[in-house]
């Protein structure tokens, strides 16, 4: 029997669709979750000349794991009364011990690798690699110089937003908000507050609907996503009760663009994000390496995690 390895949290909704249709098909997966070391977790590992790593973890031997899914682990949770640069040095210890020998295993199948799925987080690069592949990305600006930022305005704007690099979780009023794309003006690129780091700027994209396309292995699912708020049509994300939800077909040559910008990557899993304008353009957001895709098959029955079974034993 295939041994699939499933690196989230129990609290994974995707993992748990993926290990549904996994053990239908008589493989039950194992999942496990390395930010369970070293409360709940164990490891011992042992590397002897040329034979590689014999590995534990959690009761599983590392080395006869035959397909990995790298989706949502938590973060290490060290015991208590620790300190915090103790705790520090003891989380980075596990991170690189732990990744280390995941990213030593035998396994010939990853969905993704974490370092790949590292790389493709930096939106500079996903944007030129897209374009690289042919897709159309938005005019963006990148950077804190407000005398060329306010040029990029003056050629692009007046519609403009704002994105983060990097997701971000911050407390307002004690309750967690995320930082969601925003509609900027030029006038605002002229605060001093813009030169403290660096800042992405892009023409706003005159929309009429979204698309989302997730490909896993040699399948793409597109849903068309319809916003019907003012939130909503800015950043799908801030107003998921807003949204209408159609599968579509991807246009063939915007899946083979999507599949060449996956294999410089090296990426077998990918969610895509589009916006398509009235005049029936596609043009590139991002990508996510491991997008979220649990309410889409949820919302309109496409089968995702089917696909992402089929690709962890090697059907794909």
């Amino acid at each position: 029997m295939t041994t699939i390895l499933i690196l989230s949290d129990d609290t994974d909704g995707s993992a748990d669709l993926v290990g549904q249709r996994l053990t239908e098909r008589g493989h039950p997966p194992v999942l496990l979750d390395p930010g369970d070391f070293p409360l709940t977790h164990g490891l011992s590992a042992t590397i002897l000349d040329r034979e590689g790593w014999k590995a534990e973890f959690g009761g599983l031997a590392l080395d006869e794991v035959d397909a990995v899914y790298y989706r949502r682990p938590s973060v290490f949770a060290m015991p208590e009364g620790m300190s915090s640069a103790d705790r520090d040095f003891a989380i980075g210890e596990a991170r690189r011990a732990i990744g280390g020998l995941l990213a030593s295993l035998p396994a010939r199948r990853w969905v993704n690798r974490p370092e790949h799925n590292a790389a493709t987080e930096y939106k500079p690069r996903q944007l030129h690699l897209a374009a690289a592949s042919g897709l159309t990305v938005p005019p963006t600006y990148i950077g804190n110089n407000i005398d060329d930022a306010q040029k990029f305005a003056t050629a692009f704007g007046p519609d403009l937003i704002a994105k983060t690099f990097q997701p971000r979780l911050v407390i307002e009023d004690d309750l967690p908000r995320a930082t969601w794309t925003t509609a900027i003006t030029a006038a605002q690129l002229a605060d001093p507050s813009f030169a403290v780091t660096a800042n992405l700027i892009q023409q706003r994209i005159d929309k009429d609907h979204e698309v989302r396309v997730t490909i896993a292995g040699n399948r793409a699912f597109a849903v068309r996503i319809d916003a019907h708020s003012e939130a909503a049509r800015t950043d799908f994300r801030s107003d998921y009760d807003a949204l209408t939800y159609t599968v579509i077909d991807v246009p063939p040559l915007i899946h083979q663009r999507l599949r060449a910008f996956m294999a410089r990557l090296g990426l077998l899993f990918a969610a895509f994000d589009f916006a398509v304008t009235p005049g029936g353009e596609w043009v590139f957001f991002e990508c996510n390496p491991n997008g979220q895709w649990g309410w889409l098959e949820d919302q309109t029955g496409a089968p995702i995690s089917d696909a992402i079974a089929s690709l962890l034993l090697s059907e794909a």
